[in-house]
């Protein structure tokens, strides 16, 4: 019993850190939530959150699959898909504890403030972790032909919870060759069964297919080379959010020494393999998310754990001071819940006609689908947000406010903009401004599109001349004023640009397109 003391306290520390973050915070909780109820319902694998959208193609179904009995037994609680989370968690630090053979590195891992914070929302790493370990576990068996295909089914089950897994399929198949070969078949044969769909679409689409979306690889490995290293050599130690102006690069410095003692460990496990494979996976994805290098960190500490050999009193220093951090984290951050006001407002409108750039958490909670959309457009691309709203007869614009600096610019970017949005409720977690636009703007608004169809097509001149008469219909209208500097510049009038663009400015800082013009005027 008293082994199970540091298990106690990992639970104890998830309690208290259970309201630090809200469902929907990251948005992929909600996604993994109404696939699961879905598959509860037993319809197909279709996003509840989007109704009449395609089948879905980004996560694997893993994770839905793990959820849809919580979901079936209670729809509207998605407390139990959290718990189912949290068992997953404390069931990969008790693997952890078997598999390394000591304490040291599981208790170290439960007091992770980061590790806590994901132990408690509803994200495919913990399951992931499961597993990962147990898939570990049984690679080290003996290996017989009933064997193999078990453990070609056990890597078609480990993909289906994070396609990132395929990468598992060399180290293994690198651990038979040295085993002579044999029953190498029976064991692909077990892959192709269980994940050989999945496992041809992560090879031809990338991990979820976002590298459809974004096929500069060569600039996503540079940028990720650029943070992830660093990044995941500070979460060995502590959580990334506390060496927030510490140097990057000190981080380095222990994911060096954790790699020279997983390369003392290449002999004894696949484990090396894999992490050297997922690593390289991580360094092509589009966008570097700190999240997706916490399933590394347990094989990266057992690398630190060899190569520093039996300095106990490190182990408990970096214990002590993770358990620190994580206590300072439940006190620094009061429970959220999200604001009925909110909810009440949403409630009352038709499906469709509200507008939020994290609708899913909209739609966890009322029921009622909000239109997706990025926010920022209305700053960069005014003329084109404006004409979505008014197209899709959208009545209500809903900003979740997370405290970040860039939702408050949004935030303060509307409120300049009384003629267009009118806030109606206001709250610590987000404000519904109503889109109601003025008579005139229409006719100005339908000035812009063909001035800007005229730029398009290379003539600046007359584009001029129909921007200003949106500006006469809607002087208030930013994006026709910047409009007009554009085509202005675009022919040849540059000094008639400048203090317009000026002016906009000078009205709204955050006008993206003013921005725009006065850089490329600043060349």
């Amino acid at each position: 019993m008293r082994r199970f003391l540091w298990l106690f306290l990992f639970l104890a520390l998830v309690a208290a850190s259970w309201n630090i973050y809200l469902v929907g915070e990251f948005n992929d909780d909600v996604a993994y939530i109404s696939l699961a109820r879905s598959l509860s319902q037993g319809h197909a694998y279709l996003s509840e959150s989007s109704p009449g959208a395609p089948a879905h193609q980004r996560f694997p179904p893993g994770l839905p699959i793990l959820l849809s009995p919580a979901q079936w037994l209670s729809p509207q609680n998605y407390t139990l898909c959290r718990l189912v989370v949290v068992a997953c968690s404390a069931l990969s630090m008790v693997l952890l504890a078997s598999y390394t053979g000591g304490l040291a590195i599981p208790v170290l891992v439960g007091v992770h403030a980061y590790w806590l914070n994901n132990s408690s929302s509803v994200l495919s790493e913990q399951p992931f972790m499961v597993g990962l370990l147990l898939y570990l576990r049984a690679v080290e068996q003996p290996l017989t032909r009933r064997r193999s295909i078990f453990l070609g089914l056990g890597l078609g089950l480990v993909c289906l919870l994070r396609t990132v897994a395929i990468v598992l399929l060399p180290a293994t198949l690198l651990f038979h060759w040295r085993q002579g070969r044999r029953h190498l078949s029976w064991f692909l044969l077990g892959v192709a069964l269980s994940a050989g769909p999945l496992v041809a679409r992560s090879l031809l689409t990338g991990y979820d297919g976002e590298l459809d979306k974004n096929r500069d690889l060569i600039h996503n490995v540079l940028e990720n080379l650029q943070i992830l290293p660093a990044r995941l050599g500070w979460m060995l130690l502590l959580s990334p959010d506390s060496v927030v102006g510490l140097p990057q690069w000190l981080g380095l410095l222990p994911l060096a020494v954790a790699a020279l003692g997983l390369w003392k460990m290449r002999r004894e496990s696949c484990a090396p393999a894999w992490v050297a494979c997922c690593f390289a996976i991580l360094l092509a994805w589009p966008y570097p998310f700190t999240r997706l290098l916490l399933p590394l960190v347990p094989f990266l500490l057992m690398g630190l754990q060899r190569q520093l050999g039996p300095v106990r009193w490190l182990w408990v220093l970096l214990v002590v001071l993770n358990l620190a951090q994580s206590a300072w984290e439940i006190r620094l951050h009061p429970a959220r819940a999200n604001d009925p006001g909110v909810i009440r407002t949403i409630k009352a409108l038709p499906p469709g006609s509200a507008i939020s750039s994290s609708e899913m958490i909209w739609w966890l909670e009322t029921g009622v689908p909000c239109v997706s959309s990025e926010p920022a457009q209305a700053l960069t691309m005014e003329w084109d947000w404006l004409d979505r709203l008014r197209e899709g007869g959208v009545r209500l614009v809903v900003l979740y406010q997370k405290g970040r600096r860039e939702e408050q610019r949004i935030v303060d970017s509307f409120q300049r903009r009384p003629h267009f949005y009118r806030l109606v409720y206001a709250c610590p977690q987000a404000a519904v401004f109503a889109f109601q636009p003025p008579p005139g703007w229409l006719r100005s608004h339908t000035h812009q599109v063909v001035a800007r169809q005229l730029l398009k097509q290379g003539r600046p001149e007359l584009a001029v001349a129909v921007f200003q008469k949106a500006l006469q219909a809607a002087p208030y209208d930013f994006s026709a004023a910047s409009g007009l500097a554009y085509a202005l510049v675009a022919s040849g009038q540059i000094q008639a640009a400048r203090p317009l663009l000026e002016q906009v400015r000078r009205r709204d800082p955050d006008c993206g397109e003013a921005e725009l013009v006065l850089r490329f005027l600043a060349r």
